[in-house]
């Protein structure tokens, strides 16, 4: 009688496969953000996080794919895979029954703060969308997401507005949120983050009350 098979499930092996993954997606954050798209290599990125460049492709891809993998988790704040509308500091955006203040007010601060750690890999992954294919595919799916989270950001801060307001409203909050405006104003112009808080809280209060129902 043959022996029955039994199925194979390594925890600890897929642990450290994902701690190897965090190692590298941060080993990344900080070489783009260093040197930019142009002058990160596979090989600096392999050599940070301690492993082989075959190792870096294995568990994460091309450099396209780094680029992306190190701005979501530069934005997230950790190299796990919980996607970011599910963290505490956006959940927190979309809870029921906040009031329109609280809402604009955990915004502010969750994009404060992601931006804080991530402006800079934002404005690179632009630099790579110009020349190389998968960056610009995976950006294109970025900033999809974002105005699809823009949408419905919008009709929490305005229920019951037509869908004519909410677009308008959608794209206001595309443009005051945008990376570029961060990093003008913290990193070129010397604000702090809690003054670009603070501002973002202002504009979108008054954007939401300067928009027709």
């Amino acid at each position: 009688m043959e022996p029955v098979k039994r199925g194979y499930h390594a925890p600890l092996r897929e642990r450290q496969a994902a701690q190897t993954r965090a190692r590298i997606a941060e080993a990344a954050a900080e070489e783009f953000s260093e040197h930019g798209w142009a002058g990160t290599t596979v090989a600096a990125i392999a050599a940070r996080a301690g492993v082989t460049p075959q190792a870096v492709y294995q568990a994460v891809g091309t450099k396209a794919a780094l680029l992306i993998r190190a701005v979501e988790t530069a934005v997230a704040g950790s190299g796990d895979d919980v996607m970011l509308a599910d963290r505490p500091s956006f959940a927190a955006v979309y809870e029921p029954g906040l009031s329109q203040k609280q809402r604009i007010r955990a915004y502010a601060a969750a994009t404060a703060d992601a931006y804080h750690r991530a402006a800079a890999l934002f404005l690179v992954l632009q630099d790579a969308a110009r020349s190389d294919p998968s960056a610009a595919e995976m950006a294109t799916a970025g900033a999809d997401r974002r105005l699809e989270e823009n949408r419905r950001l919008a009709s929490l801060l305005r229920p019951g507005s037509d869908e004519s307001a909410l677009a308008v409203l959608a794209d206001t909050i595309w443009v005051l949120t945008g990376p570029g405006v961060y990093a003008d104003l913290v990193h070129r112009r010397g604000w702090t983050a809690q003054r670009y808080r603070a501002f973002l809280e202002t504009m979108l209060d008054t954007a939401i009350h300067s928009i027709d129902a």
